[in-house]
């Protein structure tokens, strides 16, 4: 099974300073429920946040809102974090880095991709510049970078809100080194940036919601067509099965992770629970292409479903939609998770759209 994602430590400390140095109030105030700054009153500010979402789906991020930078600290940022903390992983242990040494973070908030970049690879970070339209969200990030990362607030590593200074990031430095970032700021824009595609990488990261997920498919189709290669979640250049062979499919993976009590104490108080998290993401490079291993391996792109007589889970490893079925008269099935890479063998029969696999038949890659 798929680790259970946990938050560094040394990161969350840092959550919990800025959360005192920048909003005036004591981390510990809010676990103990002080009447100054209560987790009841922080997670009424999620919940205006998330009816604001849903009303305006591709709205910008509302900072105006009362208690918003606060909740976006200690709730949004913290849930993003490890999101886009999952997808690094994945990248680094695909090879998805190599030779990557600058990184662009375009809608970047309080830090969510750009802390998970350098907790996880922080060879990427040579250099770095963080866009954002809100300088109270870079405001909030260089704190926590300060505490977190201190020799990554320097010249080398500006944070923006200047368009220019984007572009001139682009101009002074190697593109075939650079790597653009979204997460969970693509919703915002009805498509990629020009200069998006002078990079030699790409890092995708959105909602794990229907509408997102198709739009991140679509995407993909495009970056092929320009001559990007796909390295995750697909192990395979073709046309998307989930895109081509159904009108209300999209992917998505999903991932365990250890809550901190921080973030604990302020979803007691709501009606949402993400007891796992949920995303749909994109890694492309323009010119090195994924590793010979990943064109023989498939991705489960479904949970485990148990049927009658059988266990079937969703799998892509070509422009098919396909199923793995487990009948349950040959023993009990292997538990796989959703986004699991995987080896299949070749001589497992086909019947419809399901590889009727036994034990052994399917292994992880």
């Amino acid at each position: 099974m798929r680790p259970e994602f946990v938050i560094n430590p040394d990161l969350l400390r840092a959550f919990a300073d800025v959360a005192r140095t920048v909003f005036g109030y004591q981390a510990e105030a809010i676990a103990a429920r002080d009447d100054k700054f209560t987790p009841a009153k922080l997670a009424h500010a999620v919940q205006r946040i998330s009816d604001f979402y849903i009303s305006k789906p591709s709205g910008k991020t509302p900072y105006e809102l009362p208690g918003a930078p606060a909740a976006y600290l200690l709730y949004y940022t913290l849930l993003n974090h490890v999101r886009t903390l999952a997808v690094f992983r994945e990248a680094k242990n695909l090879g998805f880095f190599e030779g990557i040494h600058r990184a662009i973070d375009w809608g970047s908030g309080m830090g969510a991709a750009w802390l998970a970049l350098q907790d996880v690879a922080p060879e990427v970070l040579g250099s770095s510049l963080a866009f954002d339209r809100s300088t109270q969200a870079l405001d909030v990030q260089r704190a926590l970078r300060r505490i977190f990362a201190a020799d990554a607030v320097t010249e080398k590593h500006p944070l923006t809100i200047d368009d220019r200074k984007l572009r001139e990031f682009m101009t002074v430095g190697n593109p075939d080194k650079t790597m653009a970032v979204f997460s969970y700021s693509l919703t915002e824009l009805d498509g990629l940036p020009d200069w998006v595609l002078d990079c030699e990488a790409l890092a995708i990261i959105e909602p794990g919601t229907n509408q997102d997920g198709r739009r991140l498919l679509a995407i993909r189709e495009n970056l092929i067509r320009q001559g990007y290669k796909v390295w995750a979640p697909c192990t395979h250049q073709g046309a998307c099965p989930l895109l081509t062979h159904s009108k209300t499919d999209w992917c998505h993976d999903r991932i365990q992770w250890q809550q901190p009590d921080l973030y604990s104490a302020i979803e007691q108080h709501l009606p949402m629970k993400h007891r796992t998290l949920v995303f749909s993401y994109l890694l492309a490079r323009k010119k090195l292409a994924p590793p010979a291993k990943m064109i023989s391996a498939a991705r489960l792109t479904g949970d485990q479903q148990n049927l009658k007589g059988q266990t079937r889970q969703m799998v892509c490893k070509g422009t098919e939609r396909e199923f793995l079925s487990w009948q349950h008269r040959h023993g009990e099935p292997p538990e796989f998770a959703r986004g699991e890479l995987v080896q299949i063998d070749p001589a497992a029969p086909k019947k419809g759209a399901d590889l009727r696999v036994i034990a052994g038949q399917v292994v992880r890659a």
